[in-house]
């Protein structure tokens, strides 16, 4: 039965050498990871966990509620078995970034909606 439901979503969502658009639009309620009760977040957002796909928006500094309304393009092979990867990241001045939160979504499902 999930090979007939892989079969069915295969044919009605390909996107061979496809294009997806994300839209980083905002997040509010962050945990605030700096000392100062706020955070500096932004956000990562790649295809498959592959780091040639990573992009980036811009840090929002000294916030718990960004709003980014930052657009990024993707390229798609397939779209039943692809993952778009989001990371909220605090950015540090020393140190590694702190991960605030994130969220993993195949991209058939970005589709249907």
């Amino acid at each position: 039965e999930d090979e007939k439901t892989v079969e069915y979503l295969s044919q009605h969502y390909k996107l061979k050498d496809g294009k997806l658009a994300i839209t980083v639009v905002n997040a509010s309620s962050l945990k605030a990871a700096d000392s100062n009760g706020f955070s500096d977040p932004y956000v990562e957002v790649l295809i498959n966990k592959n780091k040639k796909s990573k992009q980036k928006t811009s840090v929002k500094k000294k916030t718990i509620n960004p709003t980014w309304d930052e657009t990024f393009t993707f390229n798609i092979s397939n779209a039943v078995q692809d993952m778009v990867n989001i990371t909220v990241f605090d950015k540090d001045k020393f140190g590694k970034d702190d991960c605030i939160g994130k969220l993993t979504i195949p991209v058939v499902n970005v589709l249907k909606n």
